[in-house]
C-alpha cells in the first residue's frame, strides 16, 4: 500500500480525525448562523431606512394619538371643538351628539361645515 493511502486510512479511522470532522462541522454551522444574522440585520436596516419623500408621505398617514380621553362627557355643550366631539362619538359610549345619525356630531355648535 502506498504511504499516502496508509496515512489517509490511519487518519480517517482515528478518533482524532472524528474530532477534527466534528470541529469542522461546528465551524461551518457557526459560520452559517453568523451569515444569517448578518443578512437579517442588513434586511432590517434596509426596511427601516426609507427615502425622505416616502417618510414624509408615511408620516401624514399615521394617525396621531388622541389628545382627548373619555371623561363622561355626552353632550355638545360639554365639547370644546369639533375634534373633541368626533373623538367622543368614535371612542366613548353614551354620547348624545349625533341626533340625525349621520356620523357628524354637534353640527350646530362645532361641526357644521363638515
Amino acid at each position: 500500500m502506498a504511504p499516502v493511502a496508509r496515512v489517509a486510512l490511519l487518519v480517517h479511522g482515528s478518533t482524532a480525525a472524528k474530532g477534527v470532522a466534528m470541529t469542522l462541522k461546528n465551524i461551518a454551522l457557526l459560520g452559517a448562523i453568523i451569515a444569517a444574522v448578518a443578512w437579517f440585520s442588513k434586511k432590517q436596516e434596509r426596511d427601516t431606512l426609507m427615502p425622505a419623500h416616502q417618510m414624509e408621505t408615511d408620516t401624514l398617514l399615521v394617525e396621531r394619538p388622541p389628545e382627548f380621553r373619555c371623561e363622561g362627557k355626552t353632550r355638545c355643550v360639554q365639547m370644546s371643538s369639533c375634534e373633541e366631539a368626533m373623538f367622543y362619538l368614535k371612542h366613548c359610549s353614551g354620547t348624545q351628539m349625533d341626533g340625525d345619525g349621520d356620523g357628524v356630531p354637534c353640527e350646530t355648535q362645532h361641526c357644521g361645515s363638515h
